[in-house]
């Protein structure tokens, strides 16, 4: 499980949703749907420190400006290591927020040829973030 630190920046309600905006630094913002409002769970509120967790599955590598997907969370970092067995591919990723581990399938690492230093976006799609305390 990749986890981050983090501080919510704002919270818009829809009924029982919420859209929580989570800073982890000065240029990484996170997006997270959760089925829950400040007035339901008191910790989504403005300014509170919070922990923000994904699956190592749900990240999703590209080589290329992500620029035009619909995906909100996307963290550029670079390869720092790669374990490659014959279906799945466990990748370590340096970013300004810390690492990140993504699990993708063997035939997708060759299929973008991913080597350690590379550069490269992780992406996360916001029903995927979870968030806790």
């Amino acid at each position: 499980m990749n986890s981050l630190r983090g501080t919510i920046t704002d919270v818009e309600v829809d009924r029982e949703l919420s859209l929580v905006t989570v800073v982890l630094n000065d240029e990484v913002y996170l997006y997270a749907i959760v089925i829950d409002s400040p007035q339901t769970n008191s910790y989504l509120t403005k300014n509170n420190e919070i922990q923000v967790h994904f699956k190592e599955t749900e990240v999703i590598i590209g080589k290329e400006d992500q620029s035009e997907l619909s995906i909100e969370n996307i963290i550029k970092g670079k390869i720092e290591t790669i374990e490659e067995d014959p279906l799945l591919s466990k990748i370590s990723i340096s970013t300004s927020v810390g690492s990140i581990i993504a699990i993708i399938s063997t035939k997708s690492r060759r299929k973008l040829d991913l080597k350690k230093n590379d550069l490269v976006w992780a992406m996360v799609k916001t029903n995927e973030i979870m968030l806790s305390e």
